[in-house]
């Protein structure tokens, strides 16, 4: 086997185990996607999401969302700050079916994920060994590996991480009265 021949087949051997381990992670039979289930709003929960100022998805029962950083829920509207906006909104309190807010996102999962691939990938590759490759190959063998990683951060910080909440019909919230009772998580 001739010098060309054994560089295009260790690129075609990485590319087949890249393309390998991509599928295997992106296709993880472990992965719950699915989302949280839903839970009751409870005047303490909706307190501590005042307080958190989280940016907030609202579910009307006649299939309108509304959303936006949630600044304050009185007795018949609430005070909202869309995205773009420079004056915050009152939006109706009646009819809102349930709620879900951001909370986070996955980046330590694409961390962890992306981690695992780009090491794999690396022993695969035979990245410790660079004694007797050329430039090319180096660079492919090095260069590859925080790519994969920071690919999975990136993918990570894209999937947010989400609390729903069902809003009882009868749901009534007074944020003074609350105010006073309310005893954050420690």
């Amino acid at each position: 086997m001739d010098f060309e021949s054994r560089e295009n087949s260790s690129v075609v051997r990485a590319a087949i185990i890249l393309a390998s381990l991509i599928f295997l992670t992106c296709g993880w039979p472990l992965r719950n996607d699915k989302p949280p289930a839903a839970k009751i709003l409870t005047s303490d929960k909706l307190m501590e999401i005042h307080k958190d100022v989280r940016f907030t998805r609202f579910y009307y029962d006649d299939g309108l969302i509304k959303s936006g950083l949630l600044l304050r829920w009185m007795t018949d509207s609430i005070l909202i700050q869309e995205r773009g906006q420079g004056s915050p909104t009152a939006i109706p309190a009646a009819g809102i079916g349930r709620l879900e807010t951001i909370t986070g996102n996955e980046m330590l999962e694409g961390l962890v994920i992306g981690s695992l691939v780009g090491a794999a990938y690396f022993v695969a590759v035979g990245g410790y060994d660079l004694g007797t490759v050329t430039f090319g190959e180096a660079m492919v063998k090095l260069l590859v590996t925080p790519a994969i990683i920071i690919t999975g951060m990136a993918i990570g910080a894209g999937r947010d991480k989400t609390e729903t909440f069902i809003v009882p019909p009868d749901f009534r919230f007074d944020y003074e009265e609350t105010g006073k009772t309310y005893q954050p998580r420690q």
